[in-house]
């Protein structure tokens, strides 16, 4: 019947909003890469995550790195979708020595080796896959 019909075709999805934001990749010399640990309440809480500042609905002017350093923006940002929204992460890299972590937060130096078993939701993943490459990610036997 032609109300049948009707019924089952979907209604267009809305655009997801956009949101913005960068991340900080920090490696030493040794292979050692600062993460820290996200809030535990929250998107993505208690996860890891490259550090970064927060998503916002326009390109942030400039979220301040979480150490000293010369900074590199990498070509092509990260794109992620979550359910609710669309995300564009810009990246930067710089190397300097994970010596003393940064005040506030929750911060871990992990060794580049360790980062495929690193409990790192999949946004971060693409970040790890975008500045080392996506065999980075590869579970070492």
């Amino acid at each position: 019947c032609e109300m049948c019909i009707r019924d089952r075709v979907k209604a267009a999805k809305a655009d997801r909003p956009r949101r913005f934001g960068a991340v900080y990749w920090v490696e030493d010399t040794g292979g050692l890469v600062l993460l820290r640990r996200r809030p535990e309440k929250g998107l993505l809480g208690g996860m890891l995550e490259v550090p970064g500042g927060a998503w916002l609905a326009s390109p942030p002017p400039g979220t301040p790195p979480p150490v000293n350093a010369t900074w590199r923006l990498l070509p092509d940002p990260v794109e992620h979708t979550f359910t609710h929204f669309h995300l564009t992460l810009a990246v930067y890299r710089a190397e300097t020595p994970v010596e003393a972590l940064p005040e506030g937060g929750d911060w871990r130096p992990v060794a580049r080796a360790d980062l495929a078993a690193s409990a790192l939701p999949s946004v971060m993943r693409k970040v790890v896959a975008k500045v080392l490459g996506p065999e980075s990610l590869k579970a070492r036997r």
